[in-house]
C-alpha cells in the first residue's frame, strides 16, 4: 500500500533497439493503446508511447497487485487518464530517450521531463511563458547554466497544469515559481484560481541530461522517493 505523504516517482531512460523493452510493451498494451502508437509519424516516437505506457502499466500493477495488461483507464474532461477502479493517482510524461511516471495514493499528482539539450528558441518561448523573475533567474545564471534553469521552469510549470488536469488552458505567466530555496515554490495569478498553499513541488536531474518537474496537492507534508 503506498503511504498517503509519499509521492513516488519512477525513471526509466529509453534505449534504443531494447527487445525486452519493444515485446512488453506490444505484450501490455491495449488495442487502444497500439492504435494510438500506430498514429505516431515516426518509428522512434511510436516506440517510446509504447514503452512508456508499458512501464506505467507495469509500475501501477506492482502496486495494486494485478496483471498489468488487465487495468482499465477512462480520460478527464481534458483528456488525462485516470485508473476506472480510482486506487491511486498518477501522471505520466515521455520525451526523447526517457519517460517517468509519478504515483501517489489520493493526491492530485502531476511530472514532466525534458532533454536539457532540446532545441527551441529559449528567448521566444520564455518571453511568451515566463514571468520577469523566472527571466531573471535564468539570465543572472553563467551562459552553460541557463538551459537547465530555463528547463527546470518549464518542467516545474507542465506538472503543475498536469496535477491541475486543465493543460495549456491554464496561463503559464500567471505561474510563478521561485526556486531559491531548498524546495521550489509557487505564485499564482488571479486567472488562475487556485490556492498554492496546499501544492508542494520537487524538481532535478532525472538522467545526465534530463531534468524533470513534480507537483502534488496535499494538506499534509508529502516526501518524494525516486526508483530507477
Amino acid at each position: 500500500m503506498l503511504p498517503a505523504n509519499e509521492i513516488h516517482l519512477w525513471l526509466l531512460e529509453v534505449e534504443q533497439d531494447n527487445p525486452i523493452h519493444d515485446a512488453t510493451g506490444e505484450a501490455l498494451l491495449s488495442t487502444e493503446e497500439l492504435a494510438r502508437a500506430a498514429r505516431f509519424r515516426f518509428p522512434a516516437d511510436r516506440r517510446l508511447y509504447r514503452v512508456s505506457h508499458a512501464f506505467l502499466r507495469e509500475t501501477l500493477g506492482s502496486y495494486l497487485n494485478r496483471p498489468p495488461a488487465e487495468l482499465e483507464f477512462i480520460a478527464g474532461s481534458h483528456g488525462r487518464p485516470e485508473l476506472i477502479s480510482g486506487e491511486l493517482r498518477f501522471n505520466l510524461t515521455h520525451t526523447k530517450g526517457f519517460t517517468a511516471c509519478v504515483i501517489t495514493a489520493k493526491a492530485d499528482c502531476g511530472v514532466d521531463a525534458e532533454p536539457i539539450d532540446r532545441r527551441a528558441d529559449r528567448e521566444l518561448v520564455a518571453s511568451n511563458v515566463f514571468t520577469e523573475e523566472e527571466r531573471a533567474t535564468i539570465y543572472a545564471r553563467a551562459e552553460s547554466e541557463r538551459a537547465a534553469q530555463f528547463f527546470q521552469f518549464w518542467t516545474l510549470k507542465e506538472a503543475y497544469i498536469k496535477a491541475r488536469g486543465l493543460g495549456l488552458s491554464l496561463p503559464l505567466k500567471e505561474i510563478s515559481f521561485n526556486v531559491s530555496g531548498p524546495e521550489p515554490t509557487v505564485t499564482l495569478g488571479p486567472r488562475i484560481a487556485d490556492d498554492p498553499a496546499p501544492w508542494r513541488f520537487w524538481s532535478g536531474m532525472a538522467s545526465t541530461r534530463h531534468h524533470y518537474g513534480v507537483a502534488a496537492k496535499s494538506c499534509t507534508p508529502m516526501n518524494l522517493r525516486i526508483y530507477r
